[in-house]
């Protein structure tokens, strides 16, 4: 994973409870009345970050990166640092694919999908590669908009995703 936050900031690696996390899961579980099974992101001996660890990079995951789309706020927290992540996530069944690029004044950018499916059938790789295609074109297009000013706006947001459309919405 690439990334940088405001100010230079940096992010470091989140160590795990598996026993309270698994307590945690538990309690849901009950609530529920059924059984959950969560698999807890693998630990190494590396020190690097993961996109786990960087909470801001939540937005990644559809409900967010909706609620981000369709809201008129230029950040998804006020309190949002990160600038700039091109990463990986690695799951059991499926990898997921992370763009988010905050680095123009006025142009937001968040892009997630799917790299890798274990189901032979899934073609979810193959449409991730494509629509990051039309994605990075669409914020190229926007991009030269607002820097030549035949855009003129507070800010534009490009969002798209496994099951979010590529929206471009324009806060005046």
């Amino acid at each position: 994973m690439l990334y940088r936050l405001k100010n230079n900031g940096s992010a470091a690696r989140r160590s795990l409870d598996a026993a309270a996390a698994e307590a945690a899961l538990q309690d849901i579980a009950d609530r529920v009345e059924g059984s959950l099974t969560v698999e807890l992101p693998t630990e190494s001996d590396l020190p690097n970050p993961r996109v786990v660890d960087l909470l801001d990079a939540n937005i990644r995951y559809e409900r967010r990166m909706k609620a981000f789309a369709e809201s008129n706020d230029a950040r998804p927290t006020p309190a949002y640092r990160l600038e700039w992540l091109i990463g990986l996530v690695d799951l059991s069944d499926e990898g997921e694919f992370v763009y988010i690029d905050f680095r123009h004044p006025k142009l937001k950018a968040v892009f997630g999908g799917v790299y890798r499916s274990r189901h032979e059938w899934d073609l979810s790789p193959a449409r991730t590669r494509d629509a990051f295609e039309v994605f990075v074109d669409r914020c190229a297009e926007v991009r030269r908009q607002l820097d030549t000013g035949e855009l003129s706006c507070a800010c534009v947001k490009v969002v798209a995703g496994e099951d979010v459309p590529l929206q471009v919405r324009r806060i005046p």
